[in-house]
């Protein structure tokens, strides 16, 4: 067999194993392995012992169990309850304050974990039952939650961000500002539909029925402050070069443990419990970490990103007939592979490409993560659709949360045009950074 016939044979094995069930780790470092043999000989194999010892050896990974831990101890912790019930009180007689209420704390939620899964299956338990009691529309009440729960991964601290850096090259920091204002641009979209379902059928999302005093709501105000001052200790150091991605994220394991003293949740149960935890996540994304650069390293030295150059050349394709290529792509596989799959399988194919072609890369990695969050919600194999299902009332079937799902598919792409026509969304806040 001739060697240039291996790269895309190594796509379609890569696909058909994870669509098999096999997981992104193996089958991303299976193939990879198998196709050094075949290419050249088990000698050969110190490609894969390269490409760990590279990861291994980064102190930059070092902020990757931190930020999971932030996210960990939080779901744990009972914050997400009080933050709630902070904004129930002030969510006031407004038409559809609940799910307004729902999307902010999961903007809150993911400034402070990094992750999508805590804020899915904790709104979900928390948000959707008491949507749902105040006679919320199904649908609508479904879609606040699985919708803003992925900007776990958008707006910063993000472990995909963290992964994605090493991926691309760039600055982490620089990553994490670059999705600060499109994640909430996303969110504002989320509350204007929301709000606009609202005026429209106000049977959809009634308001609360029950006045709540300004004391009561100052009051309620308390359970905010330590969780602001974890967003703003976390971001502002590194925006300021005042700290690394690393450092700071040991500043926020720092606070969130603070604010469990506070709110009399400490104990030694839920640290045990939430380093366990840590460990179990961290160890798994080191794993798919070493799959997806040794795949990405043997694709490279196979020739797979020169077959792809004279592809496009071959059929005389302009850069952003490329662009929009690749993101129908991602937004098909978003459909039937994991996120994370698509992330290390996609991600190192494409970022080359991208700057060859001329193409900030920072700007790209915002617009792939966002196409990402789609992934997490679009049926049939999203797994936010799956975490609600673990979570959702016994009468809330897979096809409510499927149907659910695509009003708040359209707001996200809505976001994903909005940032492609006007890129300074995304570049604006990186470029204003101090380099630590």
């Amino acid at each position: 067999m001739s060697i240039e016939w291996i790269p895309p044979i190594m796509l379609f094995f890569v696909v058909l194993t994870m669509l098999l069930g096999v997981h992104v780790a193996w089958a991303m470092g299976g193939v990879a392995v198998v196709s050094i043999i075949l290419a050249w000989n088990f000698n050969s194999l110190f490609i894969v012992i390269s490409s760990v010892y590279g990861v291994m050896t980064s102190s930059f990974y070092v902020a990757l169990p931190l930020f999971i831990a932030m996210g960990v101890i939080l779901e744990r912790s009972g914050i997400a309850d009080d933050l709630y019930q902070t904004f129930y009180v002030w969510a006031g007689r407004v038409k559809g304050g609940l799910a307004v209420a729902t999307v902010l704390i999961c903007v809150i939620f993911a400034a402070m974990t990094g992750l999508t899964g805590a804020a899915c299956i904790t709104m979900g338990l928390i948000a959707l039952p008491s949507m749902l009691k105040r006679g919320y529309n199904k649908d609508l009440a479904i879609g606040t939650v699985i919708a803003p729960a992925t900007l776990g991964i958008l707006i910063p601290p993000s472990v995909v961000m963290i992964m994605l850096g090493t991926i691309a090259r760039v600055s982490v920091g620089k990553l994490f500002f670059a999705g600060l204002v499109p994640g909430l641009c996303l969110a504002a979209l989320f509350i204007i539909y929301i709000l606009i379902r609202g005026f429209l059928k106000p049977e959809l999302c009634p308001s609360i029925e029950v006045e709540v005093s300004l004391k009561d709501k100052l009051i309620a105000l308390k359970a905010v402050i330590l969780p602001f001052l974890t967003i703003f200790g976390v971001l502002g150091a590194i925006f300021f070069g005042i700290a690394t991605p690393t450092e700071s994220a040991s500043i926020g394991v720092f606070t969130i443990l603070l604010s469990t003293v506070f709110n009399r949740t400490f104990n030694w149960k839920l640290v045990f419990e939430s380093s366990l935890e840590t460990f179990r996540l961290t160890v798994l994304n080191i794993w798919i970490i070493f799959g997806a650069l040794v795949f990405a390293s043997t694709f490279t030295a196979l020739g797979g990103i020169e077959l792809m150059e004279k592809l496009i050349m071959a059929f005389h394709m302009t850069p952003w007939m490329v662009m929009f290529i690749i993101l129908v792509i991602l937004f098909i596989l978003g459909m039937f592979i994991d996120p994370f799959a698509i992330i290390f399988l996609v991600g190192p194919l494409t970022f080359p490409m991208m700057d060859k072609l001329g193409f900030d890369v920072i700007w790209y990695a915002i617009v792939f993560i966002m196409l990402i969050c789609i992934g997490y919600i679009t049926p049939p194999f999203g797994a936010n659709l799956f975490y609600m299902k673990s979570v959702a009332p016994p009468d809330v079937s897979m096809g409510d949360i499927y149907h659910s799902s695509w009003p708040f598919v359209i707001v996200m792409l809505i976001g994903v045009v909005l940032v492609i026509i006007f890129p300074d969304i995304v570049l604006w806040l990186p470029n204003k950074m101090i380099v630590h």
